[in-house]
């Protein structure tokens, strides 16, 4: 199950999830992303939280719509998290935002470029004739 899309949910859930129960101890760190300014810190906390644990539960079924769903809305939020830091100061976007927008791309890459394909043996050496075995 950690050779197919399930590998990659279960990552982004876990750090997901993780990244949603850190707003609630954040001691004395800065935050510069509008939507923690604006917001409440419990709705940042609900929305990575509740995206995190969509993920895990929807693992095991990452070939069928809900998984795809799960998916979709976790890579779209780490994408649109780091283009929404374009409205903070320019450094925390080429410090944080690209980050953010980098994960994003690479889990659209690497879940979506399609099958790998399979591999094929041929019996025999150099001289087999390109038979395949069967």
């Amino acid at each position: 199950m950690l050779l197919t899309d399930a590998g990659a949910m279960m990552i982004l859930g876990a750090a997901i999830f993780t990244r949603g129960i850190s707003y609630r101890d954040l001691g004395t760190v800065v935050l510069f992303h509008p939507l923690d300014v604006a917001l409440p810190l419990w709705v940042d906390s609900a929305l990575w939280t509740s995206v995190g644990v969509v993920l895990l539960v929807a693992a095991p079924w990452h070939a069928r719509w809900f998984g795809r769903l799960a998916l979709s809305a976790a890579t779209g939020l780490l994408t649109l998290w780091g283009l929404l830091f374009i409205l903070a100061p320019p450094a925390q976007f080429t410090q944080r935002g690209v980050i953010y927008i980098a994960l994003g791309l690479v889990t659209l890459w690497a879940v979506w470029r399609g099958r790998r394909g399979e591999i094929r043996v041929v019996e025999g050496g150099a001289d087999a004739g390109g038979r395949k075995r069967r």
